[in-house]
This record gives structure tokens, sequence and C-alpha cells, in this order.
């Protein structure tokens, strides 16, 4: 079976505006058969869905009250509040802690782009910062996130360098927070509590849009 570019010739135009002919010679065919051709075709890159999985991305809850600010460095970020990103991509977070119900956080977001050189620099940038709230809903004993950790309900944009939406922004649900990443190749979250009570944490995935 060949390809050739065409408009309209009974059978109808497909994606990229081709549509399917017998070669010449071949035996006769039912004039829908070729879709049943194409139904078996391998699928390629740019048609199978990629998946990535949630990961928590602090080995240990944040109980720090201060709030860090990494400075440029030479060395390729890593460890506990790192995202690796594909090229493109957004990332989706959502933030869970121990403490009482309507306990406040704070989470700010940066991303790291890369300066090649004879010593290669990696610079951070601010991508957003926001205000935390925890809510009612629990996680599950025998799961990664136990019962004694609230998710946050409420996620509050205080400044954004950066296209971000916040999902799902009311007390008896769980709030996500998704923004792009302006082409940087790791993001990393910052956390901060606002009492020595709260622990807070992050749950992190790479997506392919807002």
């Amino acid at each position: 079976m060949k390809f050739c570019r065409g408009s309209s010739l009974g059978v109808g135009r497909l994606a990229g505006g081709f549509r399917a002919e017998p070669e010449y010679g071949s035996k006769r065919r039912d004039k829908y058969s070729f879709l049943l051709d194409l139904r078996e075709m391998p699928k390629t890159p740019q048609n199978i869905e990629r998946q990535d999985g949630l990961r928590i991305l602090f080995a240990k809850d944040v109980t720090t009250m201060e709030y860090p600010w990494p400075s440029a460095q030479t060395e390729e970020p890593k460890g506990d509040g790192i995202l690796q990103l594909d090229e493109g991509r957004c990332a989706s977070l959502i933030f869970f802690g121990a403490g009482n119900w309507g306990s406040r956080a704070i989470a700010a977001i940066l991303g790291w782009k890369f300066l090649p050189g004879k010593t290669p620099l990696w610079i951070p940038l601010p991508l957003a910062r926001v205000n935390l709230t925890i809510g009612n809903i629990t996680g599950v004993d025998g799961s990664p996130i136990d019962a004694s950790h609230h998710f946050v309900s409420e996620i509050d944009v205080v400044k954004a360098y950066t296209q971000c939406e916040i999902a799902h922004n009311c007390d008896d649900v769980v709030a996500e927070m998704r923004l792009k990443a302006r082409d940087v190749k790791y993001l990393q979250v910052v956390l901060a509590t606002m009492s020595q009570e709260t622990s807070l944490n992050v749950i992190a995935q790479q997506i392919d849009k807002l």
C-alpha cells in the first residue's frame, strides 16, 4: 500500500491530508479496508501518551520555620525537593503535612537553568510563591501518606512569574497546583512552616500541559 496526497476520492482524507490507494496490480479491496491497516500500524512516540508517576519530594517532612533560598552553584541540582523535568513539560504539586486543620505554611517554587562553560553554572530562578492551608482530608494508614497527615486544601498564590493554575481550592477537597516551568531542567520546591507543631511535604509529577 502507498500513500499519496489528495483531497476527496471516496475514502476521504486522512490526518495530514493523505489518502490510501492500493498498489497497481493488487487485488481489489473494500474501500474502507485501509482503515484496518492503519489501526494495526505500530504507534509512534507522538501518539503514545507519556505516563509519569507521582512521587514525594522530601524523604522527611520539613519542620523548619526558616525560608532557605538556594544560590547559584556549579553542581547539578539533586536531593530533597527536586523534580527533574523533560523539555517543555509542566509540573503538578500536591502539598500535605502534619498539623491541625487550618495550620498554615509557605512554599516557594523555583527552576534551575544551566549555563554551560569550562566551569558550568546552575542558576535558580523564582517561579512562584504560595501560602498553604492544611485541610481536613487525611491520608490512610499503611499507605505512603498515613492518617496523621492532612492534605493542603487551600493554595493562595502570592507571586507568580510563570503561568500557573490552582485546582479544587476549598476546605473539603485536596488542592493541586499546576505550573509551567519555563524550560528549566529541574524544578525545586522550598518549604517553610509557620508553627512548630506543623510539618510539610509535597507530591510532584510531570505533566504535559496545565
